[in-house]
């Protein structure tokens, strides 16, 4: 990889893959998108991927929801100050 910075190259897909591979899937994934994931969060994902169909729905239904809750808490918290 230094090699490669040094000469101003940008890797192949092959060995792009090959150095995330080594880097391993917590890297790969910061590297690929910028998102740094907790081992909570990997578990998260973990769980949610092996979840079918109304289940999953579901589970996506409830997190929307909270989620709308924990904006609109925030959102009517900076509105009282």
């Amino acid at each position: 990889m230094q090699q490669m910075l040094k000469d101003g190259k940008e890797p192949g897909t092959d060995k792009l893959a090959r150095i995330l591979d080594v880097l391993g899937p917590d890297t790969s994934l910061y590297v690929l998108t910028g998102i740094e994931m907790t081992e909570d969060d990997r578990e998260f994902l973990e769980i949610v991927t092996h979840m079918k169909g109304p289940v999953k729905e579901d589970a996506l239904r409830l997190l929307r929801s909270v989620q709308a809750g924990v904006v609109s808490q925030a959102s009517s918290d900076d509105h009282e100050g």
